[in-house]
């Protein structure tokens, strides 16, 4: 038996065991099982405790001396001997890989290459199986050769992965011996790209001509050495073009049919972090390439996978050229790149590029970015083309990381102007107008949803067990224009403060009151927004907005709005039952203001330049614009600082005989006439004399410049924030028997 003939070998050598990590323990495991007296010595620079009366330990620093004292030097693959200060006999070293295969190589596959050795090993191993072949994987997957001799044998295939270490000092091929690529790599171990590329052509060095190389016929480092030696063996070249190429070309050599083949295939669940599906969330397919370290490797990742709109570059900076991938990508453009780590910041410097980028570290701002701008049904691929070593451990701690931050539970704090801590399952962020159909074509509406747009008039209560919609589309379009008017389609998703600032630099007027006013153009319909003697529906042409339940596209005329005080259909009747994806404005050309509120009027009559109001002289519209922002500025919170939805509570309107019943006991009440039977009073002036301006309990108060607006000072709980609510309302009816209604959506 072959096992014999390695003790046989290893029996009457005086032998070092060089390195004791699983490598070294495995050797250990095997000689002691079969010549248990034999006296042994461990080379390790850490400590080893073992205890054995034959077995002698030399650890410390100089662990690498005297080697030349032993017959036989089973060296672990990762101690490099670069630094190595004396001459060591070349017959004397060898390892696992070489005594295996020298007694097994002609019942083992071996796969190398700089990139895929353990997907291409795996598959195959996994092809094997299930077409009943007794098979057995091992070598650099983590399975150390020795440990499975006792299960091998004639009808055993060993399906094994070979590194450039394992194969640095062997002088045996395997009978099938499959050579992926070769790039730079591991340059710190090997010196040079050169010495490399020798050990890796270790796996045909030895062949002969009843062997089998399949190998990559695209790799110029592999053609070219193929040229410069004469093999004798049998060849069978693949393609990087098809993807499991090299896996179906060995596979068919071992006269497995493509059928078999095929059906393999599609039941094998690739290896981690290998171009690894993470899963699809937030309308982004994610995927985990962290093992790519090369930038060939991420060339070969991004040709496999194709659909890769936001791609995470960078690392630990091993001083590696990217000159190919920078051409690659200039020819096969990413529209969003993350640079990562010092490898990262090179890139960004030595590739002249103007696409959309970030330099960032922290995964999870990583994985943000990555949220609000991939494109919904493409992909999102961490292929890095640098080691890990600046922030991880490993590679396999990245893509864990990687993979943890696009799978967990969506934050929703920086998403509302509340600044309330909640979550949401899934988190799609709408750019493009045609990403609208990933939300028809993926049924998301068929689940929990809520569309949100600035976040600016909500508060949620609770996590949310479901999809949140985000709309973030933009783009101002003038429609149609005359002398005296302008009409303007504006995305949904655009700033409501830079439509005003547009509408102010190119003289619009109408919406100049409107100034400062947080959130979205795609909420201002629903809720009628409304400041200083200005409704949104004074300006609002239509409304375009598709069908939740169809997909159909539809425009509402202002009319069909049905806009109401703080109010639209959108917000009755068909709430949740439209998506809005832009808003038409008619706006005037001709100069004209709305200066009927008395404390804008007061502003800008407080204006020395200002002579007279009726006559507008003076007057700009950059001036109201900034008039009524001091005023809102003075009277609400900056949400920047201060967590808040703005006027929490809508001014209450009641009949006017309830009134005159009120103003017999608050004669102070402010009141305007909404129409013959009915008032509306300001619910400001109502909280103020219920007790409750300025009011603040824990982080959650009253704002005490407007008792309309609730705040969260720091680390109020929703909780907290809605027990204030009710609280106000509550006290407010027992006062003045009137119902204030909120405002502010509860979520």
């Amino acid at each position: 038996m072959m096992k014999m003939k390695v003790i046989d070998f290893l029996k009457d050598k005086k032998i070092a065991i060089l390195g004791f990590g699983r490598e070294g323990e495995s050797s250990f495991r095997f000689i002691r099982n079969y010549l248990p007296d034999k006296d042994l010595v461990i080379h390790d620079k850490d400590f080893v405790d073992i205890n054995d009366e034959h077995t002698t330990v030399i650890s410390g620093e100089n662990y690498l001396q005297n080697l030349n004292d032993y017959d036989v030097i089973l060296k672990t693959p990762g101690i490099s001997f670069t630094q190595l200060n004396y001459y060591i006999e070349p017959e004397k070293i060898s390892s696992q890989t070489a005594l295996f295969l020298q007694y097994y190589g002609n019942q083992t596959i071996g796969i190398t290459g700089t990139k895929g050795k353990s997907t291409t090993a795996s598959l195959i191993y996994h092809i094997l199986q299930q077409n009943h072949k007794k098979t057995i994987l091992a070598g650099n997957i983590g399975v150390p050769f020795f440990d499975i001799i006792e299960k091998i044998d004639e009808q055993t295939l060993v399906v094994a992965e070979l590194s450039a270490h394992q194969l640095e000092f062997v002088h045996h091929s395997p009978h099938i011996a499959v050579l992926l690529n070769l790039y730079q790599e591991h340059l710190d171990h090997f010196n040079s790209f050169a010495s490399y590329v020798q050990a890796k052509l270790n796996i045909t060095r030895y062949q002969n001509e009843k062997d089998i190389l399949v190998y990559n016929q695209q790799d110029e480092w592999i053609n070219k050495q193929l040229t410069q030696h004469n093999f004798a063996r049998k060849f069978y070249p693949f393609s990087n073009h098809i993807k499991y190429h090299a896996v179906i070309t060995t596979c068919k050599v071992l006269g497995i049919s493509d059928r078999d083949i095929e059906t393999a295939i599609a039941s094998f669940v690739p290896l981690e972090h290998r171009q690894e599906f993470v899963g699809e969330k937030h309308g982004i397919r994610f995927y985990n390439d962290s093992i790519s370290t090369v930038p060939e490797a991420t060339i070969y990742a991004l040709e496999m996978l194709k659909n890769v709109d936001t791609l995470f570059l960078g690392g630990f900076d091993r001083g590696i050229d990217y000159a190919i991938l920078y051409d690659y990508l200039d020819k096969n453009p990413v529209r969003n790149i993350v640079f990562m780590g010092p490898a990262g910041e090179r890139m960004k410097t030595e590739w002249k590029t103007t696409i959309n980028y970030i330099v960032e570290n922290d995964m999870q701002k990583i994985i943000l970015f990555a949220i609000m701008h991939t494109k919904k049904g493409k992909i999102c691929l961490l292929s890095p083309a640098a080691a890990s070593y600046d922030r991880y451990a490993n590679f396999e701690e990245r893509g864990k990381k990687f993979k943890q931050c696009a799978l967990q539970l969506f934050s929703l704090k920086p998403f509302n102007s509340f600044k309330i801590e909640a979550t949401c399952d899934d988190f799609i962020c709408i750019n493009k107008k045609e990403e609208f159909d990933y939300l028809f074509d993926k049924k998301i509406f068929e689940a929990p949803f809520f569309i949100l747009g600035g976040g600016c008039n909500v508060l949620f209560t609770t996590n949310f067990n479901g999809t949140i919609i985000h709309i973030n589309t933009k783009g101002i379009t003038i429609q149609h224009e005359t002398d005296d008017f302008i009409e303007i389609k504006v995305k949904s998703g655009e700033n409501w403060d830079d439509f005003i600032d547009f509408c102010t630099k190119n003289n619009f007027f109408g919406v100049e009151n409107l100034a400062g006013i947080p959130g979205r153009v795609g909420s201002c319909p629903v809720q009628n927004i409304g400041a200083y003697g200005v409704e949104v529906k004074d300006v609002i042409k239509e409304v375009h907005a598709r069908e939740i339940a169809t997909g159909k596209s539809h425009v509402f005329s202002n009319e069909a709005c049905k806009f109401g005080y703080r109010d639209s259909v959108f917000k009755q009747e068909l709430k949740n039952k439209f998506i809005i994806i832009a808003v038409v404005f008619r706006l005037s050309k001709i100069e004209s203001y709305n200066l009927t509120y008395k404390a804008l009027q007061d502003e800008l009559q407080a204006r020395p330049n200002v002579d007279e109001l009726q006559t507008h002289s003076n007057i700009t519209l950059a001036l109201v614009q900034e008039k009524v922002k001091e005023i809102r500025n003075r009277k609400l919170p900056d949400v920047e600082q201060i967590g808040s939805a703005g006027s929490f509570f809508k001014n209450p309107v009641i009949l006017k005989t309830q009134f005159e019943k009120l103003q017999k006991e608050y004669p102070q009440l402010v009141h305007f006439e909404e129409d013959e039977n009915h008032v509306k009073l300001a619910a400001a002036q109502l909280i103020e004399l219920s007790g409750f301006k300025g009011f603040r309990d824990g982080d959650a108060g009253v704002y005490p410049y407007q008792p309309l607006v609730l705040v969260n000072y720091g680390d109020a709980t929703a909780q907290e924030i809605t027990d204030l609510a009710k609280k106000i309302q509550q006290a407010v009816f027992e006062r003045f028997e009137v119902n204030i209604e909120c405002e502010v959506q509860w979520v």
